[in-house]
């Protein structure tokens, strides 16, 4: 029996899915029956083998339950978001301007790794970025963001800056409330917003500097 399938985007995911388990399998059958007492050389662990699934790139089409969409990465100071792909730092920022916002995003947000290496490369989310993050009605009573992320100095009633300029007004960018989920755009030199800062691919082409 065949299946015929119309989205070239989710055959690649189980192509390149099953191509990493392939990987991550045993190179040899013997490996599978090993002498007693003799480890197997090639066999792979499962934590080896989630590791190596959780590079398979993402797509934003497919739903992984929560909480296991989220996992903790650099040393906890960050979220991977395996269902979008994104990294989230897990601190809060502001109030600042947009301005504020971009630069601190830019220039100042990095991760210390491994004692000594640095990981910057932060930038503003996009709205449907930022709205990825938004609880859904499935969520617990009271969450406000998908259960499994949490961020230090998170205020769900504050609104938050995007990287999406506003459609009427080019100094405008749009801002997103957790709370209800409420959009609207703020002056990027004179509006006041907190901020999260993500490391990733950008999803929405109305974004810019």
């Amino acid at each position: 029996m065949f299946l015929r399938c119309n989205n070239l985007g989710y055959i690649r995911v189980l192509l390149g899915t099953a191509f990493a388990i392939l990987v991550a399998l045993p190179s040899s059958a013997g490996d599978l029956d090993p002498p007693p007492g003799t480890p197997a050389g090639t066999m792979r662990t499962l934590d080896e083998i989630g590791q190596v699934i959780d590079r398979v790139p993402p797509v934003w089409s497919n739903a992984i339950p929560d909480p296991e969409r989220f996992k903790g990465v650099f040393d906890s100071q960050a979220w991977l978001d395996r269902e979008t792909g994104l990294i989230w730092h897990a601190s809060s920022q502001g109030p600042s301007s947009w301005n504020g916002a971009h630069d601190a995003c830019l220039f100042s947000i990095a991760v210390v790794v491994l004692d000594t290496q640095i990981r910057k490369g932060w930038r503003l989310p996009t709205i449907p970025e930022l709205q990825s993050l938004v609880a859904t009605s499935s969520a617990p009573s009271g969450s406000t963001v998908a259960p499994g992320i949490t961020f230090q100095g998170f205020d769900p009633t504050s609104y938050y800056w995007s990287a999406t300029r506003g459609t009427l007004d080019e100094s405008a960018r749009v801002v997103v409330r957790f709370s209800d989920n409420d959009a609207k755009s703020f002056n990027q030199t004179a509006g006041s917003g907190r901020f999260l800062c993500v490391r990733g691919s950008i999803a929405d082409t109305s974004a810019g500097n």
